[in-house]
């Protein structure tokens, strides 16, 4: 997603002179599901949709998913070409397409704007849902000391390598609930297909943090958040 590694997958160039250092990656475990039908509309919408986002179920079920899930733009003036918009990876419904991740603000009733991390992964038929988003805030993050002047990506990981992959398995079929349940198979094959949620973090070259290599080795946590609204 975005402009690339270089070819040691260490060192990202963002601009002529500006280097960073890929410093650590970590397993996530999103907060949220979002299940978006063959036609562009919501099909599902779970109860940590409800927390991260402030909308209930009841709102949103059969809305365009594109009016439900706007993104303002970029998160900031430095923001990266690989801040893909929210839904560009809905133009492909037909499961065919690649997983796409990104960093957005995202409109929250009545709480300003919820700065969130979300995977897309593309679903073939006949599961109901053609595209399943997931996505977690990053509040629990920008928490951490170890994190502060980094730079915070979502991206995608082998499914071997992060602990928290099996843990998202195990926990999706109650993420997409009953009537979605369908779609918990394809979408654990896919996710192990295209990657697993993991958050990057790039810190400018030079500028190493013994905190950030105890806190790389912290992966058991993952990077969700606890649901606080019901469904």
């Amino acid at each position: 997603m975005g402009s690339e590694p270089d070819a040691d997958r260490g060192i990202r160039r963002t601009g002529p002179c500006a280097v960073e250092t890929l410093v650590a990656v970590r397993g996530c475990l999103p907060l949220a599901a979002v299940g978006i039908g063959a036609r562009g509309t919501v099909v599902h919408w779970g109860s940590g949709a409800s927390a991260l986002f402030g909308r209930r179920r009841k709102h949103v079920l059969g809305a365009p998913a594109a009016d439900i899930l706007p993104v303002t733009g970029a998160l900031n003036a430095s923001a990266r070409a690989g801040d893909h918009h929210w839904l560009d990876g809905a133009g492909d419904l037909t499961g065919a397409g690649t997983a796409m991740a990104g960093r957005a603000r995202v409109p929250v009733p009545g709480r300003g704007r919820a700065d969130v991390l979300w995977w897309s992964y593309p679903l073939a038929a006949p599961a109901p849902v053609r595209l399943l988003v997931l996505a977690t805030g990053t509040a629990r993050l920008q928490r951490q000391r170890a994190l502060r002047g980094t730079r915070i990506v979502p991206s995608f990981g082998h499914h071997r390598w992060f602990p928290e992959a099996a843990e998202l398995g195990a926990r999706l079929p109650r993420l997409l609930g009953r009537q979605a349940r369908a779609a918990a198979a394809p979408a654990v094959s896919r996710i192990r297909e295209l990657g697993c949620p993991v958050v990057e973090v790039h810190r400018p070259a030079g500028q190493d943090d013994p905190a950030l290599v105890a806190w790389n080795a912290q992966v058991s946590g993952g990077c969700g958040e606890d649901p606080r609204l019901p469904g």
